[in-house]
């Protein structure tokens, strides 16, 4: 069983990943699979050749600067997504039928699973879900600056929109032992049925 976790920028998913790598799943992350890409040097060769120099410093990758080219530009965001999400998906995918050769399920964190069209890879979906103000304020001290955080949000789609989409919808904004507990109230049910 394949399993997706989504939802917005700062709701938690990150969290909820390693609550069901603790209750025996195994888990990736796509956003963890995109550093590991970027470092090939393939990747970075394709990145120099469409982006420009400006987004390295020397040889290496700087993603800070790749960071601030596609989210001041939907246009070159899109391109990036293009290149990468491809090779994201073939490693989930790859990764999922070793898992279930193994018998065991798979959870994905993807932050843009329903944005990419993804969802008829996965047989379940959770979305994590927490308040616009919960978000912010874990971003703010994380150190995002708002102008970063909203140029994120703005490239996703709205939590509502995921959360009606998902199977299960996970609040994480009311403590870890809340959170804890919806996921384990949900899981059982998402386990024993396919899509």
């Amino acid at each position: 069983m394949l399993i997706g976790l989504t939802g917005v920028f700062g709701s938690g998913k990150s969290t909820v990943l390693r609550m069901l790598k603790r209750r025996g799943l195994a888990t990736v992350s796509a956003d963890a699979l995109v550093h590991r890409l970027l470092r090939r040097q393939a990747v970075k060769a394709e990145i120099r050749r469409r982006f420009g120099p400006g987004v390295f410093a020397g040889d290496e990758l700087d993603r800070k600067q790749l960071a601030a080219l596609i989210f001041a530009d939907r246009r070159r965001r899109k391109e990036l997504e293009r290149l990468l999400h491809p090779l994201v998906l073939e490693i989930i995918l790859a990764r999922a039928g070793r898992e279930a050769a193994r018998g065991k399920a798979l959870a994905a964190e993807v932050p843009l699973l329903f944005e990419c069209g993804w969802e008829k890879y996965f047989d379940r979906i959770i979305c994590v879900a927490a308040r616009p103000v919960t978000i912010r304020a874990r971003l703010a001290a994380a150190g995002w600056p708002e102008a970063q955080v909203r140029r994120r949000l703005a490239g996703q789609w709205p939590l509502t929109r995921k959360a009606a989409r998902s199977d299960l919808v996970v609040w994480n904004d009311a403590g870890f032992r809340k959170t804890a507990a919806q996921l384990e109230a949900g899981l059982p049910a998402l386990l024993a049925a396919r899509k």
